[in-house]
């Protein structure tokens, strides 16, 4: 077996992206980890399941951090010499993706049962149903690492199923059939919640124009009227801004994920089909989409949900009156 010592300047660039992608986001799991449980107190199901995929994310941030480590200071030479390091590499690496990727889908269907069909379900019950998901996905990783179906990929930084080994490639097709219709699944719950929101607004818009249309001008000149009238023409308006928001939010949220999913699922899925490994320019693009996949997620939790957008702006709000107060002193 011929032994690589360098991944070239193409490659180490990707490394470092790869490396400041992990650090980022440990950071934000761990403040997302740490407005989930101290601030909102894991109380609703939405915010147990977020908690879920911040583990698992920052699971992976350490994992990829710490074998990239371990690769530079090794030479590139640990993952192309032991083969159990290269197996535990691939198991990890499968567990750890195909989950979160699962878990990200739950989030969706649970949201989309809340709030376009108005159905709760308790705590206990996502969190069997995410157990469930991480379980088959260990087994089908466990049977893999007995198996001996990963391999190292050129880019030499990480090791994935073996193109060339039956029981390496069902199990790859099995998961990646998995994950893409999670993705289906995803982009619809999220479609039909934009539509909800819409269809929220379009009634905003009407009973706002009901509301106006059953006051008579000359009621305007009745200051309190006027003002109750002004007030709640007002109330319309922060509504109808508050829900477009919400929509624009998600149609981003749809098109990253699906940008990360396809091109993480893709580039794969062609290699693997026509039989042949992708060039290490290829596989360290695809290295770096895998590591946008954890970091996706703490910005969505603290940008685009309401309650923890609210505790982060509460929390630099009094981070920055401390500091602005010790400074006067």
């Amino acid at each position: 077996m011929e032994i690589i010592e360098s991944s070239g300047t193409t490659g180490l660039i990707f490394e470092i992206v790869d490396i400041v992608l992990a650090i980022l986001s440990f950071c934000l799991n761990v403040l997302v980890a740490h407005i989930l449980v101290k601030r909102l107190g894991l109380t609703q199901c939405d915010t147990v399941v977020s908690f879920i995929i911040c583990i698992i994310d920052l699971l992976y941030s350490i994992f990829s951090g710490s074998c990239l480590i371990i690769v530079w200071a090794t030479h590139y030479q640990l993952l192309q010499t032991s083969n159990y390091f290269c197996q535990f590499n691939g198991f990890f690496y499968t567990l750890i993706i195909s989950s979160v990727a699962d878990i990200i889908m739950i989030l969706a269907v649970l949201r989309y049962l809340a709030i376009c069909c108005n159905r709760i379900y308790s705590i206990k019950c996502w969190v069997i149903i995410s157990s469930l998901f991480i379980i088959f996905n260990a087994a089908c990783s466990i049977v893999s690492v007995i198996n001996s179906a990963y391999r190292i990929y050129p880019s030499i930084k990480y090791c994935t199923f073996n193109g060339e080994k039956t029981i390496g490639l069902t199990i790859w097709y099995i998961l990646g059939i998995k994950e893409f219709i999670a993705l289906i699944i995803i982009v619809f719950c999220y479609l039909r919640i934009a539509r909800h929101y819409s269809k929220y607004l379009n009634d905003i818009r009407k009973d706002s124009n009901k509301l106006i249309s059953q006051f008579h001008p000359k009621e305007s000149l009745d200051p309190n009227k006027n003002g109750t009238n002004s007030q709640l023409i007002l109330d319309y308006g922060e509504a109808e801004t508050k829900v477009k928001s919400s929509i624009k939010k998600l149609y981003i949220i749809i098109s990253i994920y699906a940008i990360e999913f396809l091109g993480f699922l893709g580039i794969q899925t062609i290699f693997k089909f026509i039989g042949t490994l992708p060039n290490p320019v290829w596989d360290n693009i695809f290295s770096v989409l895998s590591h946008t996949i954890p970091l996706t997620s703490p910005l969505f939790i603290l940008f685009f949900h309401d309650e923890t957008n609210h505790e982060l702006q509460s929390m630099l709000y009094i981070m920055s009156y401390r500091l602005a107060k010790k400074i006067k002193i």
